[in-house]
């Protein structure tokens, strides 16, 4: 799926990138911001064997920390 996406997007302008990233936060904020507290509560296993894990737990775990890493690797690289 990565390989893919890099590849639709291969030649994307730094404002057309700056542009979908926007869009993608403002999506994935109506979408978060629209879950009640039981939501949120849910759990479920991601994986056979794997322990279960709540939608705030991935949402923190997958959706910010895992941006976090992609930031601060851009942030290296580009100094």
């Amino acid at each position: 799926m990565n390989a893919q996406h890099a590849k639709d997007y291969a030649n994307c302008t730094r404002a057309e990138t700056i542009e979908l990233h926007k869009r993608g936060v403002a999506a994935a904020l109506a979408t978060i911001r629209g879950l009640s507290d039981e939501e949120l509560a849910r759990s479920a296993s991601l994986a056979p064997g794997a322990p279960p894990m709540t939608v705030e737990q991935i949402i923190t775990g997958g959706l910010l920390h895992h941006v976090d890493d992609h930031f601060g690797s851009i942030r290296k690289t580009i100094g």
